[in-house]
């Protein structure tokens, strides 16, 4: 299995105003500890840190073939002051509206967040998902 780790935020300082916390960062961190933990159960690669993703599939660089992987998770902390002014917390699973797949993998992920603490927020479909 080919697996595509992608930081978000990375494209520069993205600070919570609400904690002056580089979400960037902590994506960053989250990527190379998930990329060191699940080597030897998949062929990992990471997207690289200094670029954002979401900006350059949007500009018409990106800089892998998204066709070269089986499976392609992107992470994300998103300030808890940000949204609904605080009342948004937990851990969601965004997938694109057109996949028709199925979701076991994405529901283990979740159960696995939900031992950690986070509130289980499901899983979201969407239309305007670029990645």
């Amino acid at each position: 299995m080919k697996l595509l780790l992608v930081s978000g935020h990375t494209s520069g300082y993205n600070s919570c105003k609400a904690t002056g916390v580089n979400e960037g960062d902590l994506n960053i961190d989250l990527v190379k500890s998930l990329a060191s933990r699940l080597e030897g159960y998949a062929e990992i690669s990471v997207y690289p840190y200094d670029r954002d993703m979401y900006h350059d599939n949007k500009n018409g660089c990106l800089k892998v073939n998204l066709k070269d992987y089986d499976y392609i998770f992107e992470c994300h902390f998103n300030a808890p002051g940000e949204a609904k002014k605080g009342t948004v917390r937990g851990t969601e699973i965004l997938i694109h509206s057109d996949y028709k797949g199925g979701i076991s993998v994405e529901k283990n992920i979740l159960a696995k967040m939900v031992l950690l603490g986070f509130e289980n927020r499901g899983i979201v479909y969407r239309n305007d998902l670029l990645n």
